[in-house]
């Protein structure tokens, strides 16, 4: 399980591909996002991204993470995905 904001990340990213297939995303475009909730000051949007990359190495090989351009990345889903909000606080 993957808590806060890269948890927050993870399921924006999730729930676009399972309900629209998408798999392209810019930096700016989550930092705009007020479903993220990032914190207004001065976060590092692309530490938090290589932060959740990582994780996902370690916890979860089926899903990744990549950089295709400065600002750029495209998220890589290798089996079914199926989401479920469990307990999720509104």
């Amino acid at each position: 399980m993957i808590k806060g904001v890269a948890g927050a990340i993870l399921w924006k990213l999730l729930s676009d591909f399972v309900n629209e297939g998408r798999t392209e995303y810019s930096n700016r475009e989550l930092r705009l996002d007020p479903a993220i909730r990032l914190p207004d000051l001065s976060e590092n949007l692309e530490a938090r991204l290589i932060l959740l990359q990582r994780r996902l190495e370690e916890r979860c090989p089926s899903l990744r993470i990549e950089k295709t351009g400065r600002g750029q990345f495209r998220l890589h889903v290798n089996r079914p995905l199926t989401l479920a909000e469990i307990g999720r606080p509104p």
